[in-house]
Parts: structure tokens; C-alpha cells; sequence
């Protein structure tokens, strides 16, 4: 009984979260989305994100907008897929070839070889 009443509380995530959440699932599913919200930061185009921005802030309200409307912009001009580029060839100092690969993912080289 007393194991019921100890429960852990649920963690509620703030409107700021949820905003984060809900702009990075829709750019990831949308790219016409994430091409309006791309926009948002820029005075002369900032009105093609209202429509997204609008039941998360007061559109009226320049300081209460420009913060959501930033980190929006940010987030649609962000890359869903973090991806890098290995060096596979150097000879003399310049590379030869390059080999695209998920950041944080490292050839293994072969040293005698020259190459990965």
C-alpha cells in the first residue's frame, strides 16, 4: 500500500520543451515546414512563420515572438541527419578522397596502407 503512495512524479516538460519538440518532429516530417521556419528570423519574411508560431506566442508582442521565432529559424535550418566527412586518402598533406559518414563514426586506419 505504502509502495503505491511512493511513486515517482511525472516529469511535465514546459511550453518551451513542447515548442522544441513539436518544431524539430514537424521539420523532420516537413520539409515546406521547416523551408517557412527557416524564414522566421529574417524581418522581410518573418510573416510566412506566424501561422506556426502563432498558438505558441503572441504574435503582437516583438519580445515574446523574436526568441521563439529564433530558435525556430535555428531548428529549421538545422540538418536531421548529423552526417561528417572521414579523410580516406592523404598523401603529402592533401587529401585525395573523402568518405561521407554519421558523425562521430571513425574509420579504423590501416597504417601501412595509407588508406582506411
Amino acid at each position: 500500500m505504502m509502495e503505491q503512495d511512493q511513486q515517482a512524479p511525472v516529469k511535465v516538460k514546459s511550453k518551451e520543451q513542447q515548442f522544441v519538440q513539436f518544431i524539430i518532429e514537424r521539420c523532420n516530417q516537413d520539409k515546406g515546414f521547416a523551408a517557412r521556419l527557416r524564414r522566421a528570423d529574417n524581418p522581410a519574411t518573418e510573416y510566412q512563420s506566424w501561422e506556426i508560431l502563432g498558438p505558441w506566442v503572441d504574435l503582437e508582442d516583438r519580445y515574446q515572438r523574436l526568441p521563439y521565432a529564433t530558435i525556430a529559424a535555428a531548428i529549421g535550418r538545422s540538418s536531421p541527419r548529423p552526417w561528417g566527412c572521414f579523410p580516406t586518402r592523404v598523401h603529402w598533406g592533401v587529401i585525395l578522397v573523402v568518405f561521407p559518414t554519421p558523425v562521430g563514426v571513425f574509420l579504423v586506419r590501416d597504417p601501412g596502407s595509407g588508406t582506411a
